[in-house]
């Protein structure tokens, strides 16, 4: 399981990738842009300098921050090139990295 600080990081890479979706224009429907704008919110207010100490709570936050991440790729083809759903895809697989590591220790 990720330390807060390592938390913290991939919640601002996410951040950064949410941002590029939003900020992609005619590649995206204002549904996609709706959800990355509603997602963006939840990480700024729920998850972002949200260190918690009891390791069971912040396992359960991040699992819950890589569903909702994966529920705005989901909106997206698989097939995408937008860079922002690129940068996230890649965020959560070193995030689900770092989960499968701490189910191993």
């Amino acid at each position: 399981m990720p330390t807060s600080k390592e938390a913290d990081a991939m919640y601002e890479q996410a951040l950064e990738a949410l941002n590029k979706v939003i900020r992609a224009g005619r590649a995206t429907t204002e549904a996609q842009r709706n959800l990355a704008k509603e997602k963006r919110t939840d990480l700024t207010l729920n998850y972002i300098g949200q260190a918690i100490k009891n390791v069971e709570e912040r396992t359960a936050k991040f699992q819950a921050f890589i569903d909702e991440m994966q529920a705005v790729i989901g909106q997206f083809d698989p097939d995408t090139t937008l860079s922002g759903i690129l940068k996230l895809k890649e965020v959560l697989d070193e995030a689900s990295t770092l989960v499968k590591k701490g189910k191993e220790t």
